[in-house]
């Protein structure tokens, strides 16, 4: 009997330990929420697995996107978007398919870099034009939060 109330009691103080333990280190919840900008289609192999690339480069500095927006290919569209944390995200779009956008949030940028005076379209969710970019490969400013939808060509 004794040894009954023994293990009873030494059971109740490890259980009363380990609640105060629990108490005493606050929980680390990961609170960080990871906003990836995306497109698609996106062709990062060529088309059909063949043909010139896309390019995506995440995690740029704004003087980095800077580079990149007056670097842009001949032939391509790019975009920049912020990725909410002061970093963005840079396409590089080759095809004129129509792209669906994901987490395109605030403000941004776009160049238009292609050949033959082909015009990139900004479309809201009813794919009404909100915003041309010319092929004059010069960066403009872009409002992200009306946009739904790339037409690059």
């Amino acid at each position: 009997m004794r040894d009954l109330r023994r293990i009873r009691v030494l059971a109740t103080a490890a259980a009363v330990v380990a609640l105060l333990t629990a108490a005493a280190s606050p929980a680390r919840a990961d609170t960080t929420l990871e906003v990836r900008p995306g497109l698609s289609p996106f062709f990062s192999d060529g088309k059909n697995g063949s043909g010139p690339r896309e390019y995506v480069t995440r995690n740029l500095s704004t003087e980095a996107r800077n580079q990149y927006l007056r670097s842009c290919r001949s032939g391509y569209s790019c975009y920049a978007v912020g990725e909410g944390d002061g970093q963005h995200t840079f396409f590089e779009l080759y095809y004129c398919d129509n792209r669906n956008l994901t987490n395109f949030l605030g403000r941004g940028a776009a160049v238009n870099h292609q050949t033959d005076e082909a015009v990139a379209y900004l479309r809201d969710r009813e794919s009404v034009t909100r915003q041309e970019i010319n092929p004059d490969n010069i960066p403009v400013s872009v409002d992200w939060n009306p946009i739904w939808y790339i037409h690059p060509c």
